[in-house]
């Protein structure tokens, strides 16, 4: 098998930089993504938290585990 020639590695250099290059774009691309949506499913929890009241939770389940008593 011959080796390849100066422009040939050259070439394949040139080819792999290029696509080193994509990546990286695309990474830092997924990496706004996901810091768009982790900032999106935190505003989420937020609001559910204000949906949410523990107090009746906490009286319901009571009242749950007084049926299984009775």
């Amino acid at each position: 098998m011959p080796l390849p020639s100066a422009d040939e590695i050259k070439s394949d250099q040139q080819k792999a930089q290029e696509k080193l290059k994509r990546l990286k774009t695309s990474y830092e691309q997924f990496l706004g993504e996901w810091g768009e949506i982790a900032k999106e499913e935190e505003e989420l929890i937020k609001q559910l938290r204000t949906y949410v009241d523990t107090s009746k939770i906490h009286n319901l389940l009571h009242t749950i585990n007084n049926f299984k008593d009775n």
